[in-house]
């Protein structure tokens, strides 16, 4: 598990697939970058 640095959520390290320390969700929220 990490923590999002955008949401703060623990998320499954699966969903780190950006190499920044933020979730796929806050990822996509912030259009990719």
């Amino acid at each position: 598990m990490k923590i999002c640095k955008d949401c703060n959520q623990e998320r499954s390290e699966y969903l780190f697939t950006n190499d920044v320390d933020i979730c796929d969700y806050c990822w996509a929220m912030r259009g990719g970058y």
